[in-house]
């Protein structure tokens, strides 16, 4: 778990070379990509997460775009 934007979220980091960022879609969670993380971890270094509220991240406050820590201001 990670603090980031005052919220707790699960993350996971694997491989090595450039950043690559996953984010999943409405109603997943990170393991949606778990198929290609091994091929693409030799390359990258593969950052993913599941957000507020989903897999094993809590939920703590009321959920929306704005609130997301993907949005930046």
């Amino acid at each position: 778990m990670a603090r980031i934007n005052g919220k707790e979220l699960a993350i996971e980091k694997q491989g090595g070379g450039d950043a690559l960022v996953m984010v999943h879609g409405l109603g997943g969670t990170s393991n949606t990509y778990t198929p290609i993380i091994g091929p693409l971890s030799r390359f990258f270094t593969i950052i993913r997460f599941d957000l507020e509220g989903s897999g094993r991240s809590p939920r703590t406050g009321e959920l929306s775009p704005a609130s997301l820590p993907i949005c930046w201001r």
